[in-house]
């Protein structure tokens, strides 16, 4: 369980949110007393092990796992695809790990620290792909004009390394997915060509394959 935790690296602020007066990642120690000013997001059900804050355009979502001695902490925005993430020592609240990250993807470097702060390793989460996430993002809105950073563009993205190869599955949405066709773009994560690009219309009653799951049982 612990691995798994540790292993889901979901992450940062956007460069314009970075200077607001909250940044978990400045937390090296982790007081839920930090969100005293904040309102409980009703919207989401929350209990002792797992809790849900909201200010402004600002989100918080706090996990506490006691058989892993461990709390976890995401930041994010609503106008953004950022987050940040970090990983507390339960007993301690010292802060272990701290990353950054856009739609659920590992970005930049995560840092890996010790029970008693002292980092041990940093990880840069980009390095299997020679083509950036950055670049990714100035392709898609070259020849789509869709913000990849922006929720309200309706536009997310995959990346995976599998043999040795990476490569970015990019899904846009034009309206509701039953009624209006959704282009599903597969991405070369070294060269930054496009491989494939699908138009689909998914059906409420399903049977049509994700051409990303049919283009990985390919490789």
């Amino acid at each position: 369980m612990k691995k798994a935790i540790m292993s889901c690296i979901v992450i940062l602020f956007s460069t314009s949110c970075i200077h607001q007066n909250f940044n978990i990642k400045k937390r090296i120690y982790f007081s839920e007393d930090e969100f005293k000013n904040w309102q409980l997001n009703t919207a989401i059900t929350s209990d002792e092990k797992r809790k849900h804050f909201i200010k402004g355009n600002k989100g918080v979502e706090i996990y506490y796992f006691p058989n892993d001695s461990l709390i976890q902490v995401r930041a994010y925005n609503a106008v953004t695809t950022y987050d940040i993430f970090c990983l507390y020592h339960l007993r301690t609240k010292h802060q272990l790990q701290v990353g950054q990250g856009i739609c659920n993807n590992p970005y930049g470097i995560t840092k890996y620290y010790d029970n008693k702060g002292i980092l041990l390793k940093e990880v840069d989460e980009e390095k299997e792909c020679l083509f950036s996430i950055a670049q990714l993002i100035n392709k898609i809105k070259k020849e789509y004009h869709r913000n990849i950073e922006r929720r309200n563009d309706s536009t997310t993205f995959r990346k995976i390394v599998k043999n040795g190869k990476c490569y970015y599955f990019v899904k846009i949405y034009t309206g509701d997915i039953y009624k209006k066709p959704t282009i599903h773009i597969i991405i070369d994560g070294n060269t930054g060509k496009t491989i494939q690009e699908i138009i689909l219309q998914y059906k409420r009653e399903g049977g049509v394959m994700s051409p990303f799951e049919e283009f990985i049982d390919k490789l």
